[in-house]
């Protein structure tokens, strides 16, 4: 009777120390995490995020193109930007945003470039220039000759704003004094010249 009641006693311990135990691994909630190659998310490729997350966590990635082998290993929640989520606009650009166009030039085609937003589709064309070999990251810079040498996006509606903010790393050959054209949103139409 008495070597029952140790067993009984004991397997009470066994059972609340279990219960402990899983209370105390259970205090952790899911973590949410967002992935969006323009760098306005908590990681910039699905692999990070996935390598990063813990079993259970979500991932909302931003509708993008991505260029990366993921190998998932537990248990997650991946979620598409295109799912009907807004997150307060990070995966609706094409809807409202101030962004309008983010080209990084950096495919390796030499005669094109993309719209790395895919809202409106507004791809363009590069005129002249050739990639460079010289760049920090391979093939991915243009050398314009300035003889003619640009880069164009058709017109679209999407571009008649009265503000405009540009970021770019521009690297001249020489200690060119002479005037240089980095953005223009110049037209010429029958009625006149028109742009900046």
């Amino acid at each position: 009777m008495v070597s029952d009641k140790k067993t009984a006693c004991a397997g009470l311990l066994l059972l609340a120390a279990l219960f402990l135990l899983v209370s105390a691994t259970d205090n952790s909630e899911a973590e949410t995490y967002t992935v969006d190659n323009l760098g306005v998310s908590d990681y910039t490729n699905i692999t990070q995020a996935v390598d990063n997350a813990s079993a259970g966590d979500t991932i909302r990635v931003a509708s993008r193109t991505y260029y990366d082998a993921v190998d998932v290993d537990k248990r997650l929640t991946i979620i598409g930007g295109n799912y009907d989520v807004s997150m307060n606009g990070l995966y609706n650009y094409c809807n409202g945003a101030d962004i309008i166009g983010y080209y990084s030039f950096d495919n390796s085609g030499n005669t094109n470039f993309y719209d790395r937003l895919w809202c409106e589709d507004n791809h363009g064309d590069i005129e002249g220039a050739t990639r460079t070999t010289s760049s920090f990251w391979g093939n991915n810079a243009l050398d314009f000759d300035g003889n003619n040498d640009y880069a164009v996006v058709d017109h679209s509606s999407i571009y008649n704003v009265s503000e405009v903010s540009i970021s770019a790393w521009i690297n001249l050959d020489d200690n060119d004094t002479a005037s240089r054209v980095i953005f223009s949103n110049y037209q010429q139409t029958d009625s006149g010249r028109n742009g900046y």
